[in-house]
């Protein structure tokens, strides 16, 4: 680029002079200025801009015009300043500005800003304006538009501002501004719109401010002040104070003043009153030297008016009284009063009435609060706290290291009346009598007493469970807390636990607990339901929590998730899908927390029948065997899980488009590696009905490993039949050859060839698509079986019928519907029921798995029987029942 300045002078009213610059791609530190232009004449004590524009960044800024360099003389400057980022600046701002603690803002940001984290400087600004006058006095007027403004966590939606410096560089200086911001958030706080009108003499150093707030459309708050500011006090008078908040309407009685510097804080009465007899008065002087007194009463103010400045997530009701009087000095006050909060609410719960009074002085605060009912006190805390409570400059420590006293007595309080302070735990009950007593000093407390808990029942938000006839007894003894015993129900099975903490440091505490349950209900909620057993150690430190022991699931259902696609991309999605049910939903897995981020995991679990893995496509029985837990490593320092064991099935299916594969027998088999990929074997199969002769079995056999599955297609035909041909009985329930005879005899009537093939194809895709729309239409019908009305197997589903049947004209939604269900009447006996509508009687089937392996099954069902060839139209087919009885011997290896 060039700059380019001629002229001659020494004076600017003298001065005759032009200045040129024209510049590109400078880089003077971490910012790029793309370009700059700028022209300017000086001549006869008046400087004339004939062009000036530049580019930093996202930042433009335009100036036209002239301005006066000497006395008598002036002109007119018009300015544009664009800013399209200012994320583009931050460098610009001291670090200290935008590292300012951002928690207040994020947590009353939106959810998507909150959960991305808004930079600490970002949006857009644009500036227009006029500077008129000369270098001895001149002014300034503009206007300032803002949108998605972000300061160190602080937001502005959309805001307007027009500013005026009059007679700025002379002693008539002021400064005025009216602005209005629409979404504004700071300090953790959120309104919907702020107006501000401002007035400061720069001489006097005082003015006037005017200030509107509203929020939620029922909140409207008001300022109207006068203020003299000087270098060693300031001074602020109250000409007018308003808050209105839903019903009430708070405003000031008269005119008051604030004032503070060397001598102290002197409040001349603010009071405040609300028109249903609420009042809040500040009246006194407090100051550096000698004597004070300082008033402060409230009366009858509503806990909702305090809360409504709060996010909106707070909601909290009761009636608020506090009287207190201050005096001494401000390093040395002596405070007393007490406090009174009638029909308190929040999160739930409810306290009729809270009492407290306290004392301070010489760095020692005495108080007393008691929560009680209209009859008698339910928690009494008392003591003697050492804290520095001055006003000046904060102290190095508020809270000081000497010997303390502190009494705590429950005495029949009702669980119910308290808080719900965390989403995890809700519909607390129960009695709590007991006493504590706190000694020692705030780093070093000595605690000891003892705690009864009867009557108890909780609701545990995440597992979905019920915890019912809860009692617990504690005792605390200097720094360990004895946990004598703590015994719940949950859906009728038992749960005890006992054992100590370490509470010498009680934001850190160390355990030495056992948690014991017998046929207790864990799990209930969308993720599945389980019922277990366990007996388990929980020790260690804080940093190092070990839990071991045994789980045992007794029964139960784990939802997996919907299958997307299939693991293998194979010509019929249904031959492979089965595999989809081995993967590990991520939900199963514990998720790090601050408290559980150095957890060690090893436990054996042991899984009955009876258990089952579900989803809409699929209903499997995983269990474990006898002999053989599966082991769980968990290690949350390393981020390291591990499986070692096997699970294993031999009941299920898995449906898809009408067509449903029954799983024979299968293993899962985890190896203990860091890398999740068990080993798989899985045996399933499909039965095709044939016109002659038993049916045709196709076999899925999966094997392989999770990552890398194989599949192999077989059947119980002899000679075996070819992959094409057992996709095509899936298909068509035909061989791929005996589709292209185009002659040969029919089984409906009518002329042999094409048309039958046709015929049939139209059946066996009708077939196939009647599946799709049955799997979707009867889904809630089906899931209501098996939850709602407890069975382990409940299926409606289309089912193959003879050829004879299967080219009828219609009535043959209801022939081939098929309807099944089955429960376990303990954990080694299992009842099925299974039936069509077009027969009388269902088929039953009864299995008994002995503890050696021996597996007794008894059939009594309804079959077709298959009938010869012929052109016969009114051939129909043959039904009969069947009984069966087969004893097996199971031996897995």
């Amino acid at each position: 680029g060039t700059i380019t300045a001629q002229g001659v002078g020494t004076e600017l009213g003298a001065t005759r002079a032009v200045v040129f610059a024209d510049v590109a791609d400078v880089r003077p530190d971490s910012t790029r200025v793309e370009a700059a232009h700028v022209r300017v004449r000086i001549a006869d004590g008046l400087a004339t801009v004939e062009e000036a524009r530049m580019r930093v960044a996202s930042a433009s800024a335009e100036v036209e015009g002239s301005f006066g360099v000497a006395r008598g003389r002036e002109g007119e400057l018009s300015y544009t300043i664009q800013v399209d980022s200012l994320s583009d600046f931050a460098g610009y701002v001291p670090a200290d500005t935008l590292a300012a603690d951002r928690v207040a803002g994020d947590t009353a940001a939106d959810s998507d800003t909150a959960a991305t984290g808004p930079g600490p400087l970002a949006g857009s600004v644009h500036v227009a304006g006029v500077v008129a006058g000369n270098l001895e006095g001149f002014d300034l007027r503009g206007t300032a538009e803002l949108d998605e403004v972000v300061v160190a966590g602080n937001r502005i939606g959309a805001g307007r501002a027009e500013y005026a410096w009059l007679d700025a560089l002379t002693p008539r200086a002021s400064v005025e501004a009216d602005a209005v911001l629409d979404s504004l958030r700071a300090g953790g706080l959120a309104f919907d719109s702020l107006s501000a009108r401002v007035r400061h003499h720069q001489a006097e150093g005082n003015g006037t401010a005017d200030l509107a707030v509203y929020q939620d459309g029922g909140h409207e708050y008001r300022l109207g002040s006068r203020y003299d500011l000087r270098p060693d006090q300031g001074e602020v008078r109250l000409d007018s104070l308003s808050l209105r908040m839903d019903d009430t309407h708070w405003a000031l009685a008269e005119p008051s003043r604030v004032g503070w510097g060397g001598q102290g804080i002197e409040v001349d009465r603010i009071e405040l009153r609300e028109r249903s007899g609420g009042r809040i008065l500040v009246d006194g002087r407090l100051p550096t030297e000698g004597t004070g007194d300082f008033e402060l009463a409230i009366e009858q103010l509503q806990i909702g008016d305090l809360v409504a400045l709060l996010p909106d997530t707070v909601e909290a009701t009761g009636l608020l009284s506090v009287h207190a009087t201050v005096e001494g000095t401000m390093t040395n006050p002596r405070l007393e009063g007490d406090l009174r909060l009638v029909d308190f609410t929040y999160g739930g719960g409810r306290i009729p009435m809270l009492e407290a009074t306290f004392d301070y002085a010489d760095t020692e605060l005495t108080s007393r609060a008691a929560v009680r009912n209209l009859s008698r006190e339910l928690l009494i805390a008392e003591g003697t706290l050492p804290v520095d409570l001055s006003l000046t400059d904060d102290p190095e420590e508020r809270l000081l290291d000497r010997p303390m006293r502190l009494d705590l007595r429950l005495d029949d309080l009702q669980l119910d009346s308290l808080p719900q302070f965390t989403e995890a735990v809700g519909a607390l009950r129960g009695r709590v009598d007991g006493t504590v007593e706190v000694r020692g000093t705030p780093r070093a407390p000595e605690v000891d007493g003892a705690i009864h808990l009867d009557g108890g029942a909780a609701d545990l938000t995440q597992p979905g469970i019920e915890l019912r006839e809860v009692t617990a007894a504690l005792a605390i003894h200097e720094d360990t807390l004895v946990l004598d015993s703590l015994s719940a129900r949950s859906d009728g099975g038992p749960i005890r636990a006992a054992g100590t903490l370490d509470i010498t440091t009680p934001t850190r505490p160390g355990f030495d607990l056992i948690l014991q349950a017998s046929g207790a209900e864990v799990l209930d909620n969308e993720q599945g339901r389980l019922v277990v057993d366990s007996d388990l150690a929980i020790k260690g430190p804080f940093d190092r929590v070990r839990v071991t022991g045994d789980i045992n699931v007794r029964e139960g259902v784990i939802y997996i998730p919907e299958s997307e696609k299939p693991v293998i991309d194979f010509d019929d999605p249904a031959l492979t899908a089965v595999i989809d049910t081995t993967r590990v939903d991520p939900v199963l897995l514990p998720r790090p927390n601050p408290l559980l981020d150095n957890l060690e995991v090893d436990v054996d679990v042991q899984i009955a029948r009876d258990t089952w893995f579900r989803n809409s496509d699929a209903n499997i029985e995983l269990y474990t065997p006898v002999d053989g837990p599966l082991s769980l490593h968990l290690d949350q320092r390393e981020r390291a899980f591990t499986l070692e064991g096997s699970i294993q099935t031999d009941r299920g299916e898995y449906s898809y488009s009408g067509r449903r594969f029954e799983i024979d027998n299968g293993s899962i088999i985890f190896l203990g590696n860091p890398e999740f990929n068990p080993l798989l074997q899985i045996l399933a199969h499909h039965e095709v009905p044939q016109p002659r002769g038993e049916a045709l079995t196709i076999l899925i056999t999966i094997g392989g490993t999770l990552v890398q599955p194989t599949i192999e297609l077989g059947s119980n035909a002899q000679p075996p039949l070819s992959e094409t041909d057992l996709i095509s009985y899936l298909a068509f329930g035909r061989s791929s050859s005996s589709l292209l005879v185009q002659g040969g005899s029919t089984v409906s009537g009518g002329e042999p060839g094409s048309d039958d093939l046709g015929a049939l194809a139209t059946q066996k895709l009708s077939g196939v698509a009647l599946g799709a729309l049955m799997e979707e239409a009867l889904k809630d019908l089906e899931a209501g079986g098996l939850n709602e009305l407890g069975l382990d197997v409940f299926r409606i589903s289309p089912a193959d019928l003879p050829d004879e049947l299967g080219l009828e004209e219609g009535g043959n939604v209801f022939r081939s519907t098929e309807l099944e269900a089955g429960k376990y009447l303990t954990p080694r006996i299992f009842v099925a029921g299974q039936g069509r509508a077009t027969s009388s009687w269902p088929g039953i089937r009864l299995e008994y798995h002995s503890h050696g392996g021996f597996v007794w099954t008894t059939t009594w069902e309804p079959r077709y029987l298959p009938s010869d060839p012929t052109f016969d139209p009114d051939t129909e087919a043959v039904r009969t029942r069947v009984f069966g009885s087969f004893l097996q011997w199971e031996w897995r290896y």
